[in-house]
């Protein structure tokens, strides 16, 4: 019975330190989602044929939230 808590508990312990260890910090999802949005505008300035399409494109723009 001890022997399976042990290694009930080992797993747990070895899963928690793979999920630190591989899950993204709070910066590298928001700098993935800055990322993201920037090469969206780009692309979007990018294929306008007016100057007006490509300020509309640059207004719509949709940074992520800071809180």
């Amino acid at each position: 019975m001890l022997r399976r808590v042990v290694v009930a508990l080992d797993f747990n312990l070895q899963a928690t330190f793979f999920q630190k260890l591989f899950q993204p910090s709070l910066g590298e999802v928001v700098g993935g989602q800055i990322e993201a949005a920037r090469l969206g505008t780009k692309a979007a300035i990018d294929a306008a044929s007016t100057t007006e399409e490509a300020q509309a494109a640059a207004a719509a723009v949709s940074w992520p939230d800071k809180n």
